[in-house]
């Protein structure tokens, strides 16, 4: 990936070219950082996060390096 990504591909691009929806390399970023930070907990303040988290997941994964 990493070779990819020195290519100016985003993290979008490279899940597009193996049929990885947007939304799924979100989700499974967005549900990774929850379970580290609450432990796997689900709470509303978890849903919330989730949703704040998710703006900031999508400005990083469509970052290009060109």
């Amino acid at each position: 990936m990493k070779q990819e990504l020195d290519t100016g591909k985003s993290v979008v691009d490279i899940a597009a070219s193996k049929n990885v929806s947007k939304k799924d390399v979100m989700d499974v970023i967005a549900k990774a950082q929850i379970e580290v930070q609450f432990e796997g907990e689900e709470t509303k303040e978890t849903e919330e996060m989730m949703e704040d988290l998710l703006v900031k997941i999508l400005h990083v994964i469509e970052y290009k390096s060109n």
